[in-house]
């Protein structure tokens, strides 16, 4: 995911936050939500914590209340529908209890989730409203992208509405998205500008949708739930909305679309000149013979088909969606096509090096922040546990970009004073070591194992000379021998 900076108007945010405020016969409680209203639908929807929530779900007569924008309106329980992670709130289960079973359901979920801090990648609910509550709702058309916690965010700024301490103005909460623990599936996030009393402040923040800038697209990244008593960083957890959109989908309610899901390119290599501007130089056997190849590898597995199992490594973030862009899978045929040359095989991408070492030939599109700079693409894949973790030594990159490359091969030798350098922080553009828990950079897995990369541009421009399909294979044998030296 690409990202340069938070380049969004705040009152872009307004448009999404909503206070709410639960009053029951105990006591009132104040939190944020993220508005979802979808078009020409009969409903609004109101992404929150579900700790804001719960009393709501007391039997006794509850109502929320809440304010968006100019507007305040209220619901009873009656008019109101949710959707949680917990099947024991469910107002099936909920119904067959008697009023003080359900107090005992719900003030034990409250414990748990504020007092004991268990669950909290369950702390979410979806409240489902009557869409004549919201005036003007149905010209409200609009509505950010969510993303799947497993793609990486971390290391982008991010922007939220909230109402801390029972604020009736919506307070900007801003920070920097720091890492997703899959373990925990939470994000942690940390915020800026709230040194002193951070807890006190994070209070009412709960329900707070946490918005990053991806390619210039709003995209919804959780919301808020909960931060340490004893935090000292002004850290705080996200739950993601992956599971939550799964519910509200097993119930029949309409779900926001996710960053990702869209689709390769239909009839590919018909309607791209990319691949032509390729060939145009090449001679024209070699030309009629490589075409021939891409159409098989086409006609044997379209990009469509081949999408399920691709793995697209995100180094860097990508300001689009690689899966739908032809800069992506145009570098992705002509790898297949290397790997068809070389072994008469689309599936089996090693090569044989003359050292006798078995290499695998793996395919990184490097396009986004990276601006096709080598130095920081090799960064990235080691920042995001792609070297070493992901992409096992004694193996060759073959990267492509839309963006000229500043330079179109590093040999390994090069690629491992280069990883020296950003170990010891001494590379321009790079502005942090990474920091990986037990993988040392120089005394790990790179010390023994060792990587090259070269761009698509290095191998096709030494076949602009060849005459013959067989002078193509030895060309290509002789650049990937070029980056193992």
């Amino acid at each position: 995911m690409g990202i340069r900076e938070m380049t969004w108007d705040i009152n872009c945010l307004r448009d999404y936050a909503v206070r709410i405020e639960t009053k029951n016969n105990d006591n009132s409680d104040v939190g944020s939500g993220f508005l979802f209203v979808p078009q020409k639908s009969k409903f609004i929807y109101i992404f929150t914590a579900l700790h804001v929530v719960i009393r709501c779900f007391y039997r006794t007569e509850a109502k929320l209340c809440f304010d968006w924008k100019e507007q305040h309106f209220e619901c009873g329980k009656t008019e109101l529908e949710y959707c949680t992670l917990y099947q024991e709130l469910s107002r099936e289960a909920l119904s067959c209890c008697p009023d003080e079973r359900v107090r005992e359901i719900v003030d034990n979920m409250i414990i748990k989730l504020e007092l004991e801090r268990q669950d909290g990648n369950k702390d979410i609910a979806v409240l489902r409203i009557p869409g004549n509550k919201l005036a003007q709702y149905s010209e409200f058309g609009k509505f950010v992208n969510c993303i799947d916690e497993n793609k990486e965010v971390y290391d982008l700024p991010f922007c939220g509405l909230g109402y801390p301490n029972r604020k009736t103005v919506a307070i900007k909460l801003e920070g920097t998205c720091l890492q997703w623990d899959a373990k925990a599936e939470l994000l942690t996030c940390q915020a800026q500008g709230m040194e002193s009393n951070f807890v006190e402040a994070m209070h009412g923040f709960s329900g707070t949708g946490i918005v990053v800038d991806c390619g210039g697209r709003l995209v919804l990244a959780g919301l808020v739930t909960s931060c340490s008593r004893e935090e000292m960083h002004q850290c705080f957890e996200v739950v993601g909305v992956s599971q939550i959109l799964d519910q509200m989908k097993a119930m029949g309610w309409e779900v926001p679309n996710k960053m990702g899901q869209g689709k390769p390119p239909e009839d590919f290599l018909d309607r791209v000149e990319m691949f032509e501007k390729d060939l145009q130089l090449m001679e024209p056997d070699v030309k009629e013979g490589l075409r021939n190849i891409l159409h098989g590898i086409d006609r044997s597995g379209t990009p469509e088909e081949r999408a399920a199992s691709e793995k697209f490594y995100d180094i860097p973030r990508c300001e689009t969606e690689r899966i739908a862009c032809p800069v992506y899978w145009k570098g992705r045929y002509w790898t297949i096509c290397i790997c068809k040359i070389l072994n008469n095989s689309e599936t089996d991408n090693h090569y044989q090096g003359r050292d006798g070492k078995s290499l695998e030939i793996k395919y990184i599109c490097t396009e986004g922040n990276g601006e096709a700079d080598i130095a920081t693409v090799v960064a990235s894949a080691i920042m995001q546990n792609v070297l070493g973790d992901q992409i096992k030594g004694d193996s060759i990159l073959v990267w492509q970009s839309a963006k000229s490359p500043d330079r179109n091969i590093f040999s390994k030798e090069k690629l491992k004073r280069i990883v020296g350098d950003i170990a010891s922080g001494n590379m321009h553009k790079v502005s942090e070591r990474p920091n990986k828990t037990g993988y040392d950079l120089m005394n790990g897995e790179m010390k023994e194992k060792d990587y090259g990369i070269l761009h698509i541009n290095y191998l096709l421009s030494k076949l602009e000379d060849c005459m013959s399909m067989d002078q193509v294979k030895e060309k290509i044998r002789e650049g990937l021998e070029d980056v193992w030296r």
